[in-house]
């Protein structure tokens, strides 16, 4: 995976979690950008990646995957069947701002 990609999902990851704040977030902005070692470092491509990531964890209406048991699934499961229960649209990615703000 790429770096870019690896930003996008840690943005979704962090954004759909309910004990992400604006804090939370900038810090990791923050760090990815400045205080990573190098080949790790975000770009400003990647900061918008993570944003965007972002702001589609948070318009889920399934929030805190990242604590779900996942041992309803098992090997054989599809991921459109999981993503469909966890109201993930793949292709819905390009979600700009929500309401709230957090974005």
């Amino acid at each position: 995976m790429d770096i870019s990609s690896e930003a996008y999902v840690i943005g979704f990851t962090m954004g759909n979690s309910e004990f992400t704040g604006k804090v939370t977030k900038a810090l990791f902005r923050f760090s990815a950008k400045w205080l990573y070692p190098d080949g790790y470092r975000f770009t400003e491509t990647d900061i918008s990646e993570y944003d965007r990531g972002f702001v589609y964890g948070c318009s889920l209406k399934t929030k805190n995957i990242h604590k779900k048991s996942w041992t309803e699934h098992n090997i054989s499961t599809k991921l459109s069947v999981i993503r469909e229960k966890l109201g993930i649209n793949i292709i819905n990615t390009k979600v700009e701002r929500l309401d709230n703000g957090v974005a």
